[in-house]
């Protein structure tokens, strides 16, 4: 949608912007779940809940931002 209202332009600063954002997002989301959770050969495992918990908790923020727009 972002592309389509810029007039097809490949990567409009809003797109550039988001995928900055989600970028600084996952690094903070896998920095936050390694303080929650044990390393060790197995981390991975370990991890999932939280890196499930984060990506709802984020998706939720870019539905609501996304419903804000639309108004």
């Amino acid at each position: 949608v972002m592309r389509r209202e810029a007039g097809g332009a490949s990567e409009p600063p809003p797109v550039r912007a988001l995928r900055a954002e989600q970028r600084a997002w996952i690094t903070a989301r896998d920095r936050r779940c390694r303080e929650r959770t044990p390393g060790g050969a197995l981390w991975a495992e370990a991890r999932l809940p939280c890196f499930r918990e984060e990506a709802n908790r984020r998706a939720s923020e870019l539905d609501a931002r996304r419903r804000r727009l639309a108004e």
